[in-house]
């Protein structure tokens, strides 16, 4: 027949070495190490972007998608929770877009690894179902209003919402709008923000497909330097 079994000895070599590779690939990973350049580049996004903070840090700073101000109350445990759970060295980039007088657009991109990494996301999708749907008003009168979004398959977990704020002054009203996504992939977690401000009743600078594109271009960057 051309076909012949492979002998118990054979057979356990094998699964020996798939056993070697398997170990081998695993510490490979786990000496992944961040930097700056696995981030989205302006160039990626468009001629009219251009880089604006691009480095590694050492010592945990300011974490985008935890903006108190974007934030209900009822999620205030949560996003301090967010701030322990948060990597300590990392790699951060900001993309500003250039636009028309009177708005602002802005992205932000922060990768790190830690071994918190799935609470992390798993908190931050907690944050976000507490808050979504709700509105309130501050004592300055800012109207806020927060929703989840609907996450592509992207990684191996991954949560999404936005925060609206209305804000008035000199007789206009903007809208400064916050989509933020976190992704998993492994114990590495990828943050984007994107700050949108814009007079009310503008178009956003991004439609949600575009959106859910920079976000899946920014996480496929760091699964394939993974995977090398």
């Amino acid at each position: 027949m051309g076909y012949r079994l492979i002998s118990m000895k054979t057979a356990g070599v094998i699964a020996l070495l798939l056993s070697v590779s398997a170990c081998t690939r695993s510490a490979e990973e786990s000496s992944f190490e961040v930097s700056s350049d696995l981030l989205l580049a302006a160039s990626e996004l468009g001629t009219s972007w251009s880089r604006q903070l691009g480095e590694e840090f050492t010592s945990r700073g300011t974490v985008p998608v935890i903006d108190e101000k974007s934030w209900c109350d009822d999620a205030t445990a949560s996003t301090e929770q967010l701030k322990g759970l948060a990597g300590i060295s990392g790699a951060v980039t900001s993309l500003k877009n250039a636009v028309e007088r009177g708005s602002s657009h802005t992205i932000t991109e922060q990768v790190w690894q830690a071994s918190g990494a799935s609470e992390f996301v798993a908190v931050f999708d907690d944050a976000v179902s507490m808050c979504d749907g709700k509105s309130w008003t501050t004592s300055q009168n800012e109207k806020f209003s927060f929703a989840s979004l609907d996450v592509p398959a992207i990684g191996e977990a991954a949560a999404a919402g936005s925060s609206t704020i209305l804000i008035s002054e000199n007789g206009s009203t903007s809208e400064w709008v916050a989509r933020m996504t976190v992704v998993r992939i492994g114990d590495v977690v990828i943050q984007v923000r994107e700050l949108d401000v814009r007079p009310l009743g503008a178009k956003p600078k991004l439609t949600f497909a575009e959106w859910n594109d920079t976000v899946r271009l920014a996480v496929q960057k760091v699964e394939k330097a993974i995977g090398e």
